[in-house]
């Protein structure tokens, strides 16, 4: 089977210094395809302290992170988009730690039962540049009819602004406001953003934080997906799904027909279904038995809205 390359770019954080590695991953089956960027957001609290590193798999269709948990690191992905990391695809039992993790050392297995095959390479570049913050935290939340961004760092050096920027897609981001940055300190500072007009569905958020001689670079991607109705698509159960019959609940305030677009890892759309549902809370039900082993992506638009969740089929 082709093999698949995906790229992830790590912050490392070494006494108290930020640092950038080129990390190269290469997969033999159909799970991930790259180039994909996580950095550092945080480590676990235990002592010694595991760094966790977030961002976008599969040109940024699927949250993803990589965390010290279960005694093993994980490659895990958040397949309904609630930030909850809930489907593991890959352990390693032997790659050191705390800061910088050696995640190149031992063998990444498989964790879904065989859909997803052992990673055969994962090593960095070493290439290293100095990183002018410290964000300990980025996260998107509703609120009300509004969407609130807060973000927190713990030191700042030459940091002139934040420029926030917005996506529908993942990717092809758009600069939508900013916010002054602190200069250089190393007491924590907290900020927030409000953008304007948001719209309904998933929509994707990253920093660019901008130095005062222009040099600039970008946070880690954070998904929101946003709608009145709270939970209005829930998660495909089960997930990973070994014979592929799923189901999903649905909400809608009135009777609607809803589009159900299935996509492999390489973007290609392999099944299509229209679905008429009934005003208030459906669940449905979806025979996928005829789709190929993997990771796919699974749009549901309706008249309103457009979301997105993945789905892990077995084999």
């Amino acid at each position: 089977m082709k093999s698949i390359s995906t790229v992830l770019l790590f912050s490392l954080v070494v006494s108290a210094t930020c640092f950038a590695q080129t990390i190269s991953i290469t997969d033999g089956d159909v799970c991930y395809i790259g180039p994909d960027v996580v950095t550092l957001v945080g480590n676990d609290g235990g002592s010694p302290s595991r760094n966790i590193y977030t961002g976008m798999a599969n040109n940024g269709s699927i949250p993803m992170r990589v965390i010290w948990v279960n005694s093993q690191w994980e490659i895990q992905l958040d397949t309904d988009a609630n930030g909850s990391y809930e489907t593991p695809t890959h352990g390693n039992t032997f790659a050191s730690a705390p800061n910088p993790p050696t995640l190149g050392t031992g063998v990444w297995s498989d964790l879904t039962g065989g859909v997803c095959q052992t990673i055969n390479e994962f090593q960095g570049t070493g290439t290293q540049t100095t990183l002018p913050i410290e964000l300990v935290s980025f996260e998107a939340k509703q609120r009300g009819k509004e969407i609130i961004l807060n973000w927190t760092t713990e030191s700042e050096i030459s940091n002139e602004k934040f420029e926030i920027e917005l996506s529908y897609a993942g990717r092809g981001f758009q600069k939508i406001g900013e916010v002054t940055g602190a200069g250089t300190t190393t007491v924590s500072q907290n900020y927030s953003f409000l953008p304007d007009n948001p719209q309904n569905g998933t929509s994707y958020f990253r920093l660019k934080q901008v130095d005062f001689d222009g040099q600039f670079s970008y946070s880690e991607v954070v998904s929101l997906d946003f709608n009145g109705e709270s939970g209005r698509v829930g998660a495909f159960y089960p997930n990973p799904s070994r014979s592929g019959f799923v189901n999903l609940k649905y909400f809608t305030p009135d009777e609607d027909r809803i589009t159900v677009s299935v996509f492999n890892v390489a973007g290609r759309l392999v099944a299509n279904y229209t679905l008429s549902v009934s005003g208030g809370s459906n669940n449905l039900s979806f025979d996928f038995s005829e789709l190929s082993a993997g990771l796919h992506t699974v749009w549901i638009t309706d008249k309103r809205n457009q979301t997105h969740r993945s789905l892990i089929i077995g084999q």
